[in-house]
C-alpha cells in the first residue's frame, strides 16, 4: 500500500516538482541543499506551511493540505485518520520540564475520542515497543541526544499515523544510531541486527529529509537528491521538472 505520495509537489527554494511514492513498510530518504530546505520540505509535506507550495501530499488517499492545520478544527475521531501524517522534529520536538510520559500524553492529537486512561495504555505500549519504558518518567533534558530523538519517534507513533515525516541534522547523531538505540540499550555488546523500532516501522511509511546521503545510507541506498533546478529520483534516474527521465 501506498502510505504517503507526493504528487507533483514544488516548494520554493527546495524543488522545481517531485512525484514519489512511499509505500508503508518503507523508509525513503530525500537530500537537499542546506538545513532551512530540510525544514520547508517537512513543514510543506505534513501540511505546516503551504504558502510556499503546490501540488499534492496524499496519505492513504487523503489530501493532507485539505485538512484544517489545527487538529482542534477537526472533526472528532477515535482513530489516526484525521492524523494521517506526523512531523518527528530533528531534535525530537519535546517539550522541556515535564515528562516523557506527559509529552506523549499531552501532545496528543486534542481531537481523538481516546480516554486518559486508554491513551496511558497505548502510550505504555508504544514505549515498550521500543524498549523505552525506562525513560518514560524522565524529563527531555536528562536524556542522550539519542534517547530524545527516539522518545520524538514515539510522540509521532502516538498520533497513530500511516506516515511519519523525520528530520535530520548533522548536529545530531544518525537516525539509524537512534533506530539501534533500543537494541544498543538492551544488549550493549550484540551484533547489529534488525532493531524492534526498525519493525515498528514497518506499519507506517517514512520520509527522512537530510542535508547529507551519508546520514541515511543505512536507511535508503537510492535517495532522492533534491535542489532548487533539479530533482534525481536515485542514483541513476535523473529527471526534469515533469518527473520524466531527461532525454539522452
Amino acid at each position: 500500500m501506498v502510505g504517503l505520495r507526493l504528487e507533483s509537489l514544488r516548494v520554493a527554494g527546495v524543488c522545481p516538482e517531485l512525484t514519489l511514492d512511499v509505500p508503508v513498510g518503507v523508509i525513503r530518504a530525500a537530500v537537499v541543499s542546506d538545513q532551512a530546505a530540510v525544514h520547508a520540505l517537512a513543514n510543506a509535506v505534513v501540511g505546516l506551511d503551504r504558502t510556499q507550495s503546490a501540488g499534492r501530499v496524499l496519505v492513504d488517499g487523503v489530501d493532507v493540505w485539505q485538512q484544517h492545520v489545527d487538529h482542534r478544527r477537526r472533526r472528532r475521531h477515535r482513530t489516526g485518520r484525521h492524523c494521517p501524517v506526523r512531523l518527528v522534529p530533528a531534535a525530537g520536538g519535546l517539550v522541556p520540564g515535564i515528562t516523557v510520559a506527559e509529552n506523549m500524553w499531552r501532545l496528543r492529537c486534542p481531537t481523538a475520542r481516546v480516554s486518559k486512561a486508554l491513551g496511558t495504555v497505548m502510550t505504555q505500549e508504544v514505549a515498550a515497543t521500543l524498549d523505552m519504558a525506562d525513560l518514560l518518567d524522565r524529563r527531555p533534558e536528562h536524556l542522550s541526544a539519542n534517547e530524545r530523538r527516539l522518545a520524538g519517534l514515539a510522540l509521532a507513533l502516538c498520533w497513530e499515523p500511516i506516515a511519519i515525516v523525520i528530520e535530520d541534522t548533522p548536529d545530531h547523531p544518525t537516525w539509524h544510531a537512534v533506530l539501534e538505540e533500543p537494541r544498543r540499550r538492551r544488549v550493549p555488546s550484540a551484533e547489529l541486527t534488525s532493531s524492534k523500532a526498525e519493525a515498528v516501522l514497518a506499519n507506517v511509511a517514512v520520509l527522512v529529509i537530510t542535508t547529507d546521503a551519508a546520514r541515511v545510507w543505512q536507511l535508503d541506498h537510492d535517495p532522492v537528491w533534491l535542489e532548487p533546478n533539479l530533482v534525481t529520483v536515485g542514483r541513476s534516474a535523473a529527471t526534469s521538472s515533469t518527473g520524466r527521465a531527461d532525454d539522452a
